[in-house]
Parts: structure tokens; sequence; C-alpha cells
């Protein structure tokens, strides 16, 4: 039977993470920072320390002492540079005998790679690479510093290209072009690819929050991160994309009934936040959502997608879903007030859309 294993805190994270290795036929335990820890945590080699920054020593603090000789605490979410180094020198120096690890991956559920930060050649980094060897992606041995480097880095990439492929959309809706065509022939070059070329309103919170932080660990030690800037304010602007749009086809915005599809995300919320601030009455709708869900003030919630258009002025989605991509646009187009949809996720092929009689504006193609 495989070992039991720990993961430290029931966020988001946590919970994927202790989900995730279950399918892979580890025992977990899902520990909340509560402090009753002592008899799950005394029995356990192996935990996943997953709470956020704000928390992190906090949690630390209220827990190590548990943890039993030669444990290996492995510290999954993203934390400042040099974090993983502090946590060790921090328990030597309480003579607990812990090990600390790093480990980054992207898609906990499924991830292409998983990099493991550590002491090398230490036997619990070696246990701890059997373990993730379950998962049957390639992985790599770092330092703790260098995995730290390493999350905070792929993320502000992603973001860099997704920055960019929003500018360079910007360039099609001025001079003519579809960025989905555009972004399959820069992704053509291997040294590209084409992940993350997907035009549309933004990344949003997660990403902007590890990016942020990036720029200002480099502020604090003198290093000038131009580049990242300009992909924050890039994305910054992208967020206005909506607005824009929708002052050049209805004029003042104010009074103006909008329906809107799609709001599980932080770009989506913070659209519906400035099209509030404009005094616009808005019918939201999420079909992975349900009425107790807690939603912007001053909106209106739709359990039904087709009440959302009925008296409205324009459709906007938000969201990338399948059932927004197989809705019936027949019908959509006998309910919709206005024939209007601004589509920040690209679902449609616009020639498809004139021809069937809507006003169809997508992100980066000209129509």
């Amino acid at each position: 039977m495989k070992q039991t294993l720990g993961v430290l805190g029931g966020n988001s994270i946590g919970v994927a993470l202790a989900d995730s290795l279950e399918k892979r036929g580890y025992p977990v335990v899902l520990i909340e920072p509560t402090g009753e820890l002592s008899i799950p945590l005394e029995t356990i080699k192996f935990v996943f320390l997953c709470v956020d920054s704000s928390q992190f020593w906090s949690v630390v603090e209220e827990t190590v002492s548990f943890l039993t000789k030669d444990t290996c605490l492995i510290i999954h979410p993203t934390v400042p540079i040099g974090t993983g180094d502090q946590l060790q020198d921090w328990c030597d120096q309480k003579g607990l005998k812990v090990v600390v690890a790093s480990c980054a991956m992207m898609e906990i559920q499924h991830p292409s790679h998983i990099v493991i930060g550590g002491q090398a050649n230490h036997p619990k980094l070696k246990e701890l690479r059997h373990i993730m060897l379950s998962y049957d992606v390639p992985i790599l041995m770092t330092t703790r510093k260098e995995a730290e480097i390493i999350q905070y880095t792929r993320n502000a990439f992603l973001a860099t290209k997704m920055s960019f492929i929003n500018q360079v959309a910007s360039f099609c809706e001025t001079f003519g072009g579809d960025i989905q065509t555009i972004a399959r022939g820069i992704g053509m070059d291997p040294r590209i690819g084409q992940g993350a070329l997907k035009a549309g309103i933004g990344f949003g919170e997660s990403l902007s929050d590890n990016l942020l932080s990036l720029i200002e660990q480099g502020k604090q030690n003198g290093v000038k991160t131009p580049l990242l800037e300009a992909v924050q304010e890039i994305n910054d602007v992208q967020g206005d994309w909506v607005k824009n749009r929708l002052r050049r086809e209805l004029g003042a915005l104010e009074g103006k009934t909008i329906a809107i599809w799609g709001v599980r995300d932080q770009p989506a919320l913070d659209i519906i936040e400035q099209l509030l601030a404009e005094g616009m009455e808005l019918h939201l709708y999420d079909p992975f959502l349900s009425s107790d869900h807690s939603f912007p003030r001053n909106t209106i919630w739709h359990a039904d997608k087709w009440k959302t258009v009925e008296q409205a002025e324009a459709l906007i989605i938000l969201q990338e879903c399948q059932p927004f991509q197989e809705v019936d646009l027949l019908h959509l187009k006998e309910k919709l007030n206005h024939p209007l949809i601004l589509d920040g996720r690209n679902l449609f092929y616009p020639d498809m859309m004139d021809m069937l009689g809507f006003r169809y504006i997508p992100v980066g193609r000209k129509v």
C-alpha cells in the first residue's frame, strides 16, 4: 500500500492537489490549519503546504512543530523567491529535523511536467521524486530557489504571450485580418508554439497577482522589469475593450440594458464593474453557477439564458464554454431585442454570424 500523504491547506489548490494525488493511488489527509494538527501530522512523512502567501508564515509557526523527524515539507503554491531557503533555515535554527522542498506544477490534475526543488541528492528528495513519478510526466530536479523562480517566470511568460496576442489583435481590428489566423501563423514557428496565443479580454487575477509580485520583488532588489510592467499595462488596457466597443455601437451607455454570459473569472467581473459604473443595467447568466452564488451588486441574475437577452440592447460573451459554443444561434437571433453580440472569447465564425443577421464583434477579427 502506498504511504499516506498530507496536504495542509483547504484552499482550491490544496483540494485539487489532494484529489489529484488520490487519483494516483495515494491515501491523502487534507488538513485545515486550525491548530488541531498533532494527530494527523505525526504519522505523515510528506506534507504539501498549500496556503496563500499572506498566511504562509503564520501557518508555518502553527504547524511545523507538530512534524516529526525527517518529515519532508513541500511548498506547492507560488511564494516569494527565497522562501524555501528561509523556511529551511528557520527549521534548522529551531532544531526541527524537517526537510523543506519546493514543487512547481501547472494544471494540477494533468501537469505537463513537474519541478522539484531542494537539497541535491537528499534521500527525502529522491523519495518525493518517486512519489511524483506517478504522474508519468518529465520531472526536473533543481534547488528550492530555482523552482520558485521557474514558477514565477513561467507564469510571467504565459502572461506575456497573452498580452502580446491581444496587442496584435488591436492591429487586426484596425488594419484588417483575423487574429486567429495570425496566431496560428505565429505559433507554427516551433520557437514560439501555439500555447497562450488566444486573443480575448485579458488574463485574470491569478496571473496578474503573480506578475505584480515578481515586478515588486524586482524593485525591492534593484532589478528593472520594463517588459513585465508593459505586459500588465497591456492587460489593463485590454479590460477596456468591451466598454469601448459598446460606446462605439450604442453611444452613451447610461441606462442601457445589457446581457452578459459567463461571469466566473476576474476579467469578467472587472468588466461588469466597469459597466455598472457607467450606469448600465446588467442581466447575468452562467451555466456553471447557481442563484446562491455571490454576484456583483446591482446586477440581475437569471437561471435561464434566454431571459437575459429578451430586453437587452446587446449580448456580451465573457466565458469560453461548450454551452455557449453550442447555443442555438437561430433561436438567439429571435430572442435578442437587438442582434448585437460582443464576443470576448471569439466563439463563432464572423461570416456565419453575418449571414445569420447578427452585428457580431469579436476580438481582433475585423468585421
